[in-house]
């Protein structure tokens, strides 16, 4: 899941191994992007070969930003 983190004004990616539903400590949390105030209007593609892509506002410059993490960037604890 991407997401806006309001307090820092970062772009944030979440993921799940497994057991989020049951214990909160599944969750991995990572900062893709925290240049200026970027993440609102965060979406979020998944690639063939496992990797994540995104896409969201700078509300400072008011350009979109796009990051990518690669498959084990995306996937790592």
């Amino acid at each position: 899941m991407a997401y806006y983190d309001a307090t820092n004004g970062d772009l944030r990616y979440a993921r799940c191994g497994s057991g989020c539903v049951t214990n909160a400590l599944n969750w991995t949390l990572r900062t893709v992007d925290s240049v200026n105030a970027v993440g609102t209007y965060a979406s979020l593609a998944r690639e063939p070969l496992g990797g994540v892509a995104f896409a969201a506002y700078n509300s400072t410059t008011g350009d979109l930003r796009w990051a990518r993490l690669d498959t084990a960037a995306a996937c790592a604890p």
